[in-house]
């Protein structure tokens, strides 16, 4: 048990000290505004001889939503935020919460072409810290400051969560007469002999189309101590949804049998995060296609949402966690922290109850953005695995369905996520 004093309540210290101490660390936690009780840490101005002392900043006890001045110091060699005079230099409530918040995403004007927050605008991608949980390791720093706090009953453990998005399980079949003549005009044209031969023999059922390799991607992840998470499109053809325009029996069917195997979620498309009667379709679908009663997970498309009305929407709707806490350009922790925890309001100024789990590195990202190698690709997934590791936190990648084939242009892809995951059944 960690006890906190502290001069005033707040909800604030509250989610940020469940995060660090009970979710990071494995912790009980009592907050106290008595002082006359024994405490572990002092979050009070005045310092004590015999307590650690943390000063607050005082974003903690605001209740409105202003744009912050992030200024950052150094503590034992990990950046730190919102510096103050106690025993350590910097404020950790006030900074965890702006980070798990995603304050500085209420504040921000600047918006991509999909209307996401951009990474440029984080204070983790222009002060450096974007590929570290750094609040994990702030908090085992803290831990180690605390004197006889004993062991946590329930001790955290590394996890490794692989998740599939399943944007698209056609290359070439149901894509209609038409369209399917055009392209295979075309590619005789541009002399793509290669694709030609591939499409027309996916077509003409002759073989299989390497985009239907749901089972084989599922067969991938066997031995592992997690299932792996497939979040299902079920949404239309569009022009950044895929790209197959009939519906499919089989797309159903595969769905079904895979439900021993994989934890399944809604991929909702690329306009049902704004447009709330299309993601309600594309829900009743997808749970129709598995025989539930509700959707529990749910990732959108291109990572496109907006807070904290998109989150609210997805509590409104019956979901418990989302997935879609990451950058679509820059691998990396949009949180700060690798493990779940539960969404913050700002304008309510309360914690809600849909759990938020963050992705650290997505196949686009690297291959797309970084321009990275395959190799080069590889190592920088160990490496962002190593540092998950050593705060005992939960690592997440994010691979799609359509890039693990050799048949097409992410030719290797398949062989380095089948080595990423033998390399985490050992750790």
């Amino acid at each position: 048990m960690i006890t906190i004093y502290t001069e005033r309540e707040s909800p604030r210290l509250a989610f940020s000290c469940k995060h660090i101490f009970c979710n990071v660390l494995g912790h009980e936690l009592r907050i106290t505004t008595d002082p006359n009780q024994r405490a572990d840490i002092r979050y009070a101005t005045e310092k004590s001889d015999d307590t650690l002392t943390i000063a607050p900043h005082g974003l903690l006890f605001e209740t409105d939503i202003k744009k912050q001045t992030v200024t950052a110091t150094q503590w034992e060699g990990l950046t730190a935020l919102f510096p103050t005079n106690g025993d350590i230099p910097f404020d950790i409530f006030s900074a965890t919460f702006y980070l798990l918040s995603r304050y500085e995403e209420y504040t921000a004007e600047k918006r991509d072409g999909h209307g996401r927050f951009v990474v440029e605008e984080s204070a983790a991608y222009q002060l450096g810290f974007l590929e570290e949980p750094l609040i994990d390791q702030w908090a085992h720093l803290l831990l180690s400051r605390l004197k006889e706090v004993g062991d946590a009953e329930h001790p955290k453990r590394y996890t490794y969560i692989p998740t599939v998005d399943v944007d698209n399980v056609f290359a070439f079949r149901n894509h209609g007469l038409l369209q399917t003549a055009y392209c295979l005009l075309r590619d005789k044209i541009k002399g793509r002999e290669q694709l030609f031969h591939l499409r027309l023999n996916a077509v003409l059922r002759k073989q299989e189309d390497p985009y239907f390799n749901l089972q084989e991607v599922a067969d991938m992840h066997q031995g592992l101590n997690e299932k792996p998470m497939f979040f299902y499109h079920c949404g239309c053809f569009g022009k950044r949804d895929k790209r197959a325009t009939l519906p499919s029996r089989r797309y159903k069917k595969i769905r079904q049998k895979l439900e021993s195997q994989v934890i399944s979620g809604l991929h909702p498309s690329y306009n049902s995060s704004t447009q709330w009667w299309r993601f309600r379709l594309e829900n009743c679908a997808l749970k129709h296609c598995l025989g539930k009663k509700n959707t529990e997970h749910c990732r959108f498309h291109y990572l496109r949402f907006t807070l904290p009305d998109t989150y609210e929407r997805l509590i409104s709707e019956g979901f418990q966690t989302d997935w879609s806490l990451c950058y679509s350009n820059d691998p990396g922790f949009r949180a700060s922290t690798s493990f779940p925890f539960h969404f913050y309001n700002l304008e309510r100024n309360e914690e809600r109850p849909l759990l938020l789990y963050p992705t650290a590195v997505m196949d686009k990202s690297l291959r797309n953005n970084l321009k990275l190698s395959l190799s080069e690709s590889e190592a920088y997934i160990l490496r962002l695995s190593e540092r998950v590791k050593a705060v005992n936190g939960n690592f997440i990648t994010l691979f799609h369905n359509e890039h693990l084939t050799d048949e097409m242009e992410w030719k290797g892809w398949k062989d380095l996520y089948q080595r990423v995951i033998d390399g985490m059944k050992t750790k």
